[in-house]
């Protein structure tokens, strides 16, 4: 069985979502390192994956708080895929981790953000 959580951008960048919301998301991060060297029988693989900027309804109702229409194009271009990730673009990740290919990869977070944080 492999456990893969589900963290975000935010719990590496700090984010923009606010204090509360980097610091959950760093300590899935934190939480996911320790899963994958905790003491036990019968070990599996701890993963996480962290998304960029992904279609839910809770972003869209960030953005729709913002004043501008030119700040949300400029926040949804910090992307150099552009835009948000649809869900399904990011769901392979955690198909993956969730797979007997990746049984040898553990304690990651795989950074799924369309190359904002290269």
């Amino acid at each position: 069985m492999h456990r893969v959580n589900m963290s975000s951008i935010s719990g590496v960048t700090g984010g923009s979502m606010g204090p509360d919301y980097g610091a959950a998301k760093a300590a899935i991060i934190g939480l996911t390192k320790y899963g994958r060297a905790a003491p036990g029988k019968g070990r599996h693989p701890v993963n996480a994956v962290a998304p960029g900027t992904i279609e839910t309804s809770m972003i869209k109702n960030e953005y729709d708080k913002m004043e501008p229409e030119a700040r949300k194009s400029a926040a949804l271009q910090r992307s150099p895929s552009g835009g948000w990730a649809p869900r399904r673009k990011w769901r392979m990740s955690v198909v993956f981790l969730a797979s007997d290919l990746a049984s040898y990869i553990t304690g990651e977070t795989i950074l799924v953000t369309g190359g904002r944080t290269s």
